[in-house]
């Protein structure tokens, strides 16, 4: 079968019921990561740092539709970067 891609960036738990059974399982599947109170050293968290720090904005950017993000200079991003956070 061919793969459809779904755009579920907008779209709330509630409205999940008409997906079908696969989008709606592999979804779901992020309300079963544990909660933990301390997440300042956290991948996503240093991300946001990271991609909103003025230093690194030749270095790494969002993408214009603003769901993704991506490294513009890889050896800048792994010499200066990578060791600053």
């Amino acid at each position: 079968s061919t793969y459809v891609y779904r755009d579920l960036a907008n779209v709330l738990p509630s409205e999940l019921g008409d997906l079908d059974e696969q989008t709606s399982s592999m979804y779901s599947c992020h309300a079963r990561v544990p909660a933990d109170t301390d997440r300042s050293d956290k991948f996503p968290a240093k991300l946001a740092t990271m991609l909103t720090d003025p230093a690194l904005a030749d270095i790494m950017t969002w993408m214009p539709h603003g769901r993704s993000w991506k490294v513009i200079n890889r050896e800048a991003f792994c010499r200066y970067a990578l060791p600053h956070y």
